[in-house]
């Protein structure tokens, strides 16, 4: 476990979900468990005040597992190379040609961005962020996940 002041990494959230909104679900899919945890203080303010349920897998198959069995997740924040190098991307093409689910934002979040310098493949799963994880710091990541669950059912565009 790593030491951390919260009050450094915690960004207030001013926003709240429309109450209408069902799929109030995130899901974190990365081997780090470290990030998981540190994710999780970063949001814990806007999660808490939204009622938003955030879900952990630690490997592509175990995400797709999830994804499987729950119809209710809005965001997905999806690091690119866990067990295999493309591992993340397998999961994105599995949230949209498999699962079909179109309105599914989805993040990567990976320190190996290299391998999505493919702008095809970008469009083919509708990426909606693309992060290096070291530039990504807390206002980034509250800011796209804020902007995730206001992009929902009155605006349905892909992102």
């Amino acid at each position: 476990m790593f030491n951390y002041n919260r009050e450094l990494f915690v960004e207030k959230s001013s926003f709240a979900i429309p109450q209408k909104l069902s799929n109030n679900k995130i899901l974190m899919v990365d081997d780090d468990t470290e990030l998981h945890d540190l994710t999780r203080v970063v949001l814990s303010d806007f999660i808490n005040k939204n009622n938003i349920e955030m879900m952990h897998a630690y490997s592509g198959k175990e995400a797709m597992e999830v994804l499987r069995q729950d119809k209710d997740i809005q965001l997905v924040i999806l690091d690119i190379q866990m067990k295999t190098s493309d591992a993340g991307l397998q999961v994105a093409r599995y949230i949209r040609k498999t699962l079909e689910k179109l309105c599914v934002k989805i993040m990567i979040r990976s320190g190996q961005l290299s391998i999505c310098d493919n702008s095809e493949l970008l469009r083919d799963v509708a990426i909606g962020g693309l992060y290096q994880k070291q530039e990504l710091d807390s206002k980034k990541l509250l800011k796209f996940v804020e902007e995730s669950f206001f992009k929902t059912k009155d605006n349905l565009e892909a992102f």
